[in-house]
C-alpha cells in the first residue's frame, strides 16, 4: 500500500502510526445513490461519512497517545 513506507520510517524514529482506511464508513445506499447510482460527484463527495470517521480517529488517536505517554513514563 502507498502508505506502508513512510509508516514503517515513522515507526522507527520512534513514533506511533495509525493506519485508517475509509472501509466501514460507508454512508447508507440512499444517500450513495441520492444523485443518482452511477453519478461521480454522488460517489466521490457521498460515498463515506468524514464526520464518522474523523470521530473515530480523534477517539483511537486520544487512546492511542494516553497509552504511548503512560508507557514512556514507566
Amino acid at each position: 500500500m502507498l502508505a506502508d513506507e513512510p509508516a514503517a520510517v515513522l515507526r522507527s524514529g520512534g513514533r506511533v502510526v495509525v493506519r485508517a482506511s475509509v472501509d466501514g464508513f460507508h454512508r447508507t445506499r440512499a444517500l450513495r445513490h441520492a444523485r443518482g447510482r452511477d453519478a461521480l460527484e454522488g460517489f466521490s463527495r457521498d460515498s463515506c461519512d468524514p464526520d464518522a470517521l474523523r470521530r473515530e480517529l480523534r477517539s483511537t488517536c486520544t487512546t492511542s497517545a494516553g497509552a504511548h505517554r503512560r508507557r514512556l513514563q514507566r
